[in-house]
């Protein structure tokens, strides 16, 4: 269930000339080797701020493509690539401002970056003074500016050695069966029914937090396209918390985080609670743009949590190709993140 743009590939182009582009591609950019990938030709703009629109003679068009706008690439020349998207019929950008998925370089400050609508659409094709230029961009990370919460990447071995040592309660068993669509716990029935438009509502058991004496199943909720993650008591059958993303807790059950994207052109949201005057209370919340969590989340025994990410522009192709998942066609960035005070102000106010 995701928010995905189909793109056609260029009508006026035959097999023939995509093979002679694609081998005028490799030599440019031989970061990924043949066989190709059908969206081989989508790239990305790696240039921090953004590279300029120009028309085929070098002029300047008054516009500017954003970092990790995602280009599809119709023709090379030595200095200029010709590309194409969505609202942009014909442009050129030279060619040292793009690449794929794996020359994407996330800093520090763009990891923190919250999300804007704008700056996450297709209409940020903006006329902007700083477009361009080189040095990567302009202001540095300054920590006192995220005063609720804090991303910085850690190398793979880094991340491997805590996962070993990870912090988590949660167990994957088979200690609840489901039985003619039904799931019962402790007298209380999860039956897979029928939603707006007679879609499926569908349950499924995932595993347990034995501290909490609580079980874990997935509602999925087809109509609304949407992911219920339910905590349940072992005892009495009832709620004790509820997320649209996987909740993380702590070994002692009294904080829980989530870290999820609904959709790929969707901001990733992070949420924290704790466990206080008898309920869950939002701690910090917040909302990123520039990556994507793919899973293999936990917490270590330093208190910072842990997850892999990729860059959120490249989200789509990850989600709809196992083949380029299987490749090691992705980078993924390793993350922590740490919760270092209340948000202000949360979303929803």
């Amino acid at each position: 269930m995701c928010s995905c743009t189909v793109r056609k590939p260029h009508e006026n182009t035959s097999v023939a000339e995509n093979y002679a582009k694609e081998s005028r591609l490799y030599s440019i950019y031989p970061q990924l080797s043949p066989p190709y990938p059908q969206d081989t030709l989508n790239m990305y703009v790696i240039a921090h701020n953004g590279t300029k629109a120009y028309t085929k003679d070098l002029k300047e068009r008054g516009r500017c493509f954003p970092f990790m706008q995602e280009l599809r690439v119709i023709t090379v020349s030595d200095s200029l690539v010709s590309v194409i998207n969505n609202t942009d019929n014909n442009s050129y950008v030279k060619r040292k401002t793009l690449g794929y998925e794996l020359n994407i370089v996330l800093t520090k400050t763009e990891l923190n970056k919250p999300y804007s609508h704008i700056d996450n659409t297709t209409d940020s094709l903006l006329t902007t003074s700083d477009c361009g230029k080189t040095g990567g961009i302009d202001e540095p990370f300054n920590p006192d500016d995220y005063p609720d919460m804090e991303v910085d990447t850690i190398t793979k071995l880094e991340f491997l050695k805590l996962e070993k040592s990870a912090v988590s309660d949660f167990k994957i068993n088979n200690a609840v069966k489901k039985v003619n669509g039904t799931i019962t716990i402790a007298g209380v029935e999860f039956k897979d029914n029928k939603g707006e438009g007679d879609l499926p509502n569908t349950y499924d058991y995932l595993g347990e937090y034995k501290a909490m004496q609580a079980y874990v199943i997935l509602l999925t909720c087809e109509a609304c396209e949407q992911y219920y993650y339910m905590v349940i008591s072992k005892k009495t059958g009832q709620e004790l918390y509820t997320s649209v993303d996987f909740p993380y807790f702590s070994k002692d059950g009294k904080t829980v985080i989530s870290v999820g994207q609904l959709f790929s052109d969707q901001p990733t949201i992070v949420n924290y609670s704790r466990w206080s005057d008898n309920s869950w209370q939002l701690y910090a919340d917040k909302e990123f743009s520039t990556w994507s969590p793919v899973g293999n989340g936990f917490w270590g025994k330093d208190n910072y949590f842990y997850t892999a990410a990729i860059p959120s522009a490249t989200r789509e192709h990850y989600n709809n190709s196992s083949e380029l998942r299987n490749r090691n066609g992705f980078n993924f960035r390793y993350l922590k993140i740490k919760i270092k005070g209340k948000t202000r102000k949360f979303r929803d106010e």
